[in-house]
């Protein structure tokens, strides 16, 4: 599986912003505020349209995955999933959506071709911060499409991975 290496150690995690059904200005604006500066922004699909890739390009560069309604791909922005991030050296994997069997260390290495430190993925609504066998398991929620609405800031530091689960108004 081929490798995107991103420099930076402070990155937004988004999934299921439905910016077609949403205010996405609004959602935009509050995930910005959410973040703070970050250097990247991941994306687990059900973005719906080019429009919210754009408006999150104008935050930091986007590495986004689709799910079955999202625009075609456009790699290295958009990419069909899983794919897998080098983030200050640690592999990280992206993906739509996450099968319950998939969330264990070994897991995660057979989505990814190989061990990952962190998975990020979406699919739900709801949100996921949670370790096992070494992997970080982080689904951001959706931060417009939500009874309770999430978002998150993924921090690679001193060759770990640790994210931080974000309330959005």
């Amino acid at each position: 599986m081929e490798e995107t290496a991103i420099a930076g150690r402070r990155f937004g995690l988004t999934a299921d912003t439905h910016d077609n059904q949403t205010d996405w200005p609004k959602v935009a604006a509050a995930l910005t505020a959410a973040w703070g500066p970050v250097e990247g922004v991941l994306h687990c699909g059900d973005i719906t349209s080019i429009a919210a890739l754009d408006t999150l390009g104008e935050v930091a560069p986007v590495y986004a995955t689709r799910s079955v309604n999202d625009p075609p791909a456009a790699p290295p922005r958009l990419a069909d999933g899983p794919r897998v991030l080098n983030l200050g050296g640690l592999r990280v994997g992206l993906t739509f959506a996450l099968a319950q069997e998939a969330m264990s260390a070994a897991g995660a290495a057979a989505l990814f071709g190989g061990p990952v430190a962190a998975c990020v993925f979406g699919g739900t609504h709801a949100a996921v911060l949670r370790e096992e066998g070494g992997v970080l398991f982080v689904n951001p929620g959706s931060p417009s499409l939500a009874k309770t609405r999430t978002a998150a800031v993924l921090t690679i530091e001193g060759g770990r991975a640790m994210a931080e689960i974000l309330p959005m108004p």
